[in-house]
């Protein structure tokens, strides 16, 4: 079980794609001992969090909500919007 994932992007927009899985965390501080404030405050990131509500006091203002819906097995409902 890994709670934080960094990608290195060659991209021209993005730097990084980081990968939180938040399922575990009792608490947002948690996350803060890896110096996720420093993640989330460069717009050059792309951060994808799974269980976002278990950190949500930490989050910035305008995080966008994306909901994936299982239907079948190869098919889901992805629906976004903040």
């Amino acid at each position: 079980f890994v709670i934080e994932k960094i990608y290195n992007l060659s991209h021209p927009f993005l730097s990084k794609l980081v990968h939180i899985d938040a399922y575990r965390l009792e608490a947002s501080k948690e996350l803060l001992v890896l110096g996720v404030t420093k993640l989330i405050a460069d717009p050059k990131n792309l951060i994808v969090i799974e269980w976002p509500e278990k950190i949500a006091d930490i989050l910035p203002v305008g995080v966008v909500d994306f909901y994936f819906t299982f239907i079948d097995e190869s098919t889901r409902l992805i629906k976004y919007g903040q």
